[in-house]
């Protein structure tokens, strides 16, 4: 069993530039199981009821929109936050304080939130952070300070064959632990609005079990990184 967890997700997007993978995708089947309430006077939906644990989801462009995140968190048995504007680093030291571990997972846009979450000068706001699919990552990459895990698709606009070079040479030098996957004939947006009749079910799965290790690993038997993985 994965756990339960829970999540944060900023909601404006207006200055991020969109292609049509950003904003379109594929409505997975099934329900949300959790419920809504208001955490820290925004909007929230919970599933789960950890009280040790948490997951901050920083979701993709209009991602809570189609219902996908609701689907999502409640496969993961998360809770979901969603603030009205992109304010997730005021709000993280009130939400880390209830938890004992905290990680981030984000997707495309929140690929760079969670990089910002993680980074060293982040006096310990999330213990990992795990991305699929990020955007917008540039200087971020070399000042991340927790275990990271990169889920990339290997055709994906914002995140170019130099950029994946890039973290592929920075991050393994920076002293912590990282996990960085590969996910052939696939694009922008499959772990999250992926077709589930279509090749690219056996890759969003894969991601999804992917993520749930990761922090599986980080946030419940908390190795030595000194000692490897």
């Amino acid at each position: 069993m994965c756990g339960r967890f829970n999540l944060l997700l900023p909601a404006n997007h207006n200055t991020i530039p969109l292609s049509k993978c950003c904003v379109e995708g594929t409505l997975w089947d099934g329900e949300p199981v959790g419920q809504e309430k208001t955490y820290a006077g925004q909007w929230t939906y919970v599933s789960g009821n950890n009280n040790q644990v948490a997951i901050w989801i920083v979701y993709d462009a209009f991602g809570e929109f189609y219902g996908l995140f609701a689907r999502l968190v409640s496969s993961f048995h998360h809770t979901f936050l969603k603030p009205t504007t992109v304010q997730i680093l005021p709000m993280c030291p009130s939400f880390g304080g209830e938890y004992n571990r905290v990680g981030a997972v984000g997707y495309c846009w929140g690929g760079w939130a969670v990089f910002k979450l993680g980074a060293k000068s982040g006096n310990g706001l999330v213990d990992c952070i795990s991305t699929a699919h990020p955007s917008l990552l540039e200087m971020e990459i070399e000042k991340v300070g927790v275990p990271v895990q990169i889920l990339a698709p290997e055709n994906n606009f914002m995140f170019l064959p130099d950029m994946k070079a890039f973290v592929n040479m920075v991050i393994p030098n920076l002293g912590v632990p990282y996990d960085y996957q590969h996910f052939s004939g696939v694009e922008h947006g499959f772990a999250t609005r992926g077709d589930m009749n279509s090749h690219e079910y056996n890759a969003a799965v894969r991601a999804h079990c992917a993520t749930i290790d990761w922090f599986k690993l980080w946030l419940h038997k908390q190795p030595d990184w000194n000692q490897g993985v």
